[in-house]
């Protein structure tokens, strides 16, 4: 099997190294390619991941290109480095050992390996084969650059892992890419699974930074990097290397081009004739991909005639075989590109500067043929030497009809093109302001943080403070934000309080303060300021539909109807930047609503986002509730992915606004399932500032609850609800669906023995819930007050509310709610003496906690179990399983829940569940994990019959 990473991948590589050494240490040995172009971080991620295995025998060997035709090299190397077998083992080959050549493989086949026929190649295998052994099992096996070893060497490995029989082994081989030759043929044969490498991404680009230099760069220097080396390690690296310290104060300057690109480019430009280099040279000038179509226009006009084929041909010929560029031929779509920007940019600084000028001038009319506005007008900037009244003019309009299709990143380049290129001062920082302004809506926080520092030498006014205040915003800096947003709404007051703000002004400060009063968590704010951006004469701005679905929102949160349908229809005729709004505001009411499908189908559409279209802003507040939808659904290494994804393009946007509500469901799940340090990576990145929004401070009180909770600390609970028990004091944040706290905070309150606390802090969202129908508060609070009921003596109203508190989740699919009640109810229980009871609650809690994969809550209800004394003692009992027992252990060992084994074997869930209780009992097992590991090893007994003998 290949897995093919995408771009920006090595996060999930190194994930993914970890999880097939982990199926490799309990299963069989296996090997696995990593491959990566030169320069792409290949070793640098092997040597990660052997950092990060601790407890297990790691041998790492380089193969050197002047070693490759030298037979069985790098196999004595790694003998040598492997522990020393036991004292009766042969002695091990030296390094360099070679046996004669009548005993060695004659073909580059693997079969072909005479692996039982004795000699050298015997020898070799058997004593790598005990070496292996006695290293004992996970051990790994890195062959770093292994195009470069003799191919031999990797058969006798090869053989060596199968020889050495039930001791797994990883052996792990790099490739750059491409790779050619017969041990990079043999390493794609042998490869049970291939790690296809991309290039750097942003916060990857930030790590290398802080390894080579020590510095820590803006998310605006990486972000520069990536776009000007495309990602490439080696490339990255160089720049960094070379770039001086006054470039990372002033990131938004081009890079230094490294000498040794620069070196490259002349010596290969130099070897091609005149023709094709007009022809790479006219390729540079274009933006990537380059069509055919444009490249010949471009030639056309610069030459007067229409260019020769045979010559285009030829030059694209030359340049792919020198590795400047390649195409891409994607049907009906090919392109041009050169092998990386550093190429591009270095031909680009090869042209004589009245050459360059003219190509630029030149390519923009190209663009206006084509019909292509934005080329035209970027070759326009490019091509003008000072000021241009006019082009700074088109340019503003431009950036305008970007920003009312919600294209927010081109609105902004357009904008601060703009302001370069305008004469008048005043005019030019207006327009600064603008560039800012729609960097901060399409989410880029991190360079619109940088390039502030230029508004202090702007004078105050409306849109200034404005827009300071919506970048202290995303910051999640609320009180500044409150002081900027309120200086803008008194500016113009100051001066005369009867002239009228200028109307796009105070629509742009109208809608600062929709997305304000949201995170500040003010339904009524909400509303009076999206009636007033909503009853602006300005029908055509994105501004007013973002108004309407932050309103949605709003009667949402106050207890307003649901009319999901009627949503449905209204995005049918929206723009796909402004129905990403609506559909972020949809799926989080629905998850409010306990209407989790429809959530995640509207969350799941809002998240996807271009660059240049819609808001990074909105599509992450999509990932966070679509994390926390999966989580309440129960699929959590999906829901973890989101997250993953999310919290990294967080940091690389700098915007802290969205850290808490992310990283809440990654500190649920990861804490949950005993992961205690990616648990606390989470919350260093949850917020304590004073300063922070109620959209902060809830989630981030919420997380720490929740990972004080899953290792039974409930005075850390009680401590870690402190923020969002002031909150409650200050503000209604107790609407039903949004913030689901309470039940946390009252089980810990009932351990700690403050029953009339917990009961009035239930009591009012109770009362809440029951007049809006709102089933799984309910069934929260129940647990909470069922628990109450057990501790005060009355066990049958325990019983009862349970039982009712249960039926309000049917058909909700919420198996993270269920367990935890179930969870609750088993403890509280075994405490009133329920012992028989408590371990059948406990077992079904437990049960679902193992499907979620929540080790930590496992392990919790094995330890209630055991200290309940019901069925401690597991003698084995009668181990003869009936058929139909065969059949649920087979499914279920295999990785089936219940519902799908109940499904498969047309019986209801119940009767799954009750021989599974059976299954455990006869075997002396304690769960799925432990079923797994005996089905495996006696995988011929439990063999299903037929459903006809059953």
């Amino acid at each position: 099997m290949t897995t093919s990473l995408p771009r920006h991948s090595r996060h999930r590589a190194v994930d993914r190294l970890r999880a097939i050494h982990g199926a490799v240490a309990r299963s069989t040995s296996s090997i696995v390619v990593v491959s990566a172009t030169d320069g792409g971080g290949k070793s640098h991620l092997v040597d990660s991941v052997l950092v990060q295995l601790t407890g297990i025998t790691a041998v790492l060997v380089r193969a050197l290109p002047w070693e490759k035709d030298a037979r069985w090299v790098v196999a004595a190397r790694v003998l040598d480095r492997l522990p020393r077998p036991e004292a009766d083992l042969p002695r091990r080959p030296e390094p360099g050992f070679d046996p004669p050549a009548t005993e060695q493989p004659e073909s580059d086949s693997p079969g072909d390996a005479p692996g039982g026929a004795p000699g050298g190649f015997a020898v070799l295998v058997d004593a790598l084969a005990r070496a292996l052994t006695a290293a004992g099992p996970g051990t790994v096996i890195v062959i770093d650059d292994a195009e470069y070893c003799d191919p031999d060497s990797l058969r006798v490995l090869a053989s060596a892992l199968e020889a050495a029989g039930p001791t797994p082994v990883l052996l792990v081989v790099t490739l750059g890419s491409p790779a050619r030759g017969p041990s990079a043929t043999l390493c794609a044969q042998l490869a049970r699974e291939t790690v296809r490498l991309g290039p750097l991404d942003q916060s990857e680009i930030r790590e290398l930074v802080a390894t080579r230099t020590g510095r820590e760069p803006s998310a605006a220097a990486a972000r520069q990097l990536l776009e000007f080396t495309g990602g490439e390690a080696g490339a990255v690296a160089t720049v960094v290397d070379e770039a001086p310290d006054s470039w990372w104060g002033s990131p938004f300057s081009v890079p230094p081009l490294p000498a040794s690109v620069e070196r490259e480019t002349v010596a290969l430009l130099a070897d091609m004739d005149p023709d094709q280099r007009a022809v790479l040279e006219a390729a540079a000038v274009l933006a990537p991909p380059v069509t055919l179509t444009s490249l010949a226009a471009l030639i056309t006009a610069r030459t007067g005639s229409t260019p020769n084929e045979a010559v285009v041909s030829s030059a694209l010929d030359a340049a792919h075989e020198a590795g400047l560029m390649r195409m891409d031929l994607s049907p009906g779509a090919a392109g041009i590109l050169f092998r990386s920007p550093l190429l591009r940019t270095s031909v680009l600084r090869s042209l004589a500067p009245s050459l360059l000028l003219e190509l630029h001038t030149l390519a923009a009319g190209v663009a206006e043929q084509l019909h292509d506005t934005d080329a035209a007008l970027d070759h326009r900037a490019s091509a003008s030497t000072g000021p241009d009244p006019d082009l700074s003019e088109n340019l503003r309009i431009r950036a305008l009809e970007h920003a009312r299709a919600g294209h927010w990143s081109d609105a902004g380049r357009a904008f601060l093109t703009a302001a370069a290129l305008n004469p008048d001062a005043d005019a030019a920082r207006e327009l600064h302001v603008d560039g800012i302004d729609a960097l901060i809506n399409s989410g880029r926080i991190s360079e619109a943080r940088a390039l502030s520092h230029a508004l202090e030498r702007v004078r105050k006014n409306a849109r200034r403070d404005a827009v300071l205040g919506s970048l202290a915003l995303h910051l999640g800096h609320a009180r500044e934000a409150e002081a900027q947003l309120g200086r803008a709404l008194t500016a113009g007051a100051d001066k005369d309080p009867h002239a009228p703000a200028e109307p796009s002004v105070a629509l742009a400060l109208a809608q600062k303060y929709v997305v304000h009063s949201l995170c500040e968590w003010r339904p009524d704010r909400i509303r009076h300021w999206a009636a007033v951006v909503i009853s602006s004469p300005a029908r055509d701005r994105p501004e007013i539909e973002e108004a309407r679905a932050v309103e949605l929102l709003g009667s949402a949160i106050d207890g307003g109807t649901y009319t999901g349908p009627a949503i449905d229809d209204r995005l049918a005729g929206l723009a796909p930047a402004v129905a990403q709004r609506f559909e972020m505001a949809t799926g989080w009411i629905a998850l409010a609503r306990d209407d989790l499908e429809t959530a995640r189908r509207h969350l799941g559409s809002a998240v996807p986002t271009a660059d240049v279209s819609g808001s990074a802003r909105i599509s992450l507040f999509a990932q966070a509730w679509l994390a926390r939808t999966l989580t309440i659904r129960g699929e959590w290494d999906d829901a973890l992915r989101v997250v993953d994804t999310a919290a990294r393009r967080v940091d690389d946007l700098e915007l802290d606004l969205l850290a808490p509500v992310i990283h809440w469901s990654g500190a649920v799940i990861r804490s949950m399932r005993g992961d205690h340090l990616g648990a606390a990576a989470h919350l260093r990145s949850l917020t304590t500032s004073s300063d922070a929004y109620p959209m902060q401070i809830i989630p981030s009180a919420m997380a720490r609850m929740q990972v004080a909770a899953a290792s039974g600390d409930y005075t850390s609970v009680r401590l870690a609800a402190e923020p969002i028990v002031s909150l409650s004091h200050a503000m209604d944040i107790d609407q039903p669906g949004f913030w689901p706290w309470h039940d946390l905070y009252a089980h810990a309150l009932v351990l700690g023995g403050r029953l009339d606390e917990a009961e009035g802090l239930i009591g009012p969202s109770e009362s809440r819930a029951e007049a809006q129908g709102h089933r799984s508060t309910l069934a929260r609070l129940g647990a909470v007050r069922a628990r109450i009921a057990a501790v005060r003596g009355d066990v049958d109203e325990c019983n009862r509310i349970f039982r009712r508190s249960l039926e309000h989740l049917d058909g909700l699919a919420m198996p993270y709610y269920s367990a935890r009640m179930h969870f609750g109810y088993g403890q509280t229980l075994r405490r009133a003496g329920r012992r028989r009871e408590a371990h059948l609650a406990l077992g079904t809690a437990r049960d679902i906690y193992e499907q979620l994969g929540a080790r930590a809550y496992v392990e919790r209800c094995d330890r209630e179990r055991r200290a309940g004394g019901v069925d401690v003692t597991r003698t084995g009992g009668n181990s003869t399983l009936t058929p139909q027992e065969r059949a649920v252990a087979t499914l279920v060992a295999d990785g089936r829940t219940n519902a799908q084994a109940a499904e498969e074997l047309f019986l209801s869930v119940k009767t799954v569940q009750y021989h599974l209780t059976r299954i455990y009992s006869k075997l002396g097992i304690s769960g799925r994990t432990e079923l797994a590991v005996y089905v495996s090893r006696n995988a011929e007994p439990f063999r299903p019959d037929p459903p006809g003998d059953q």
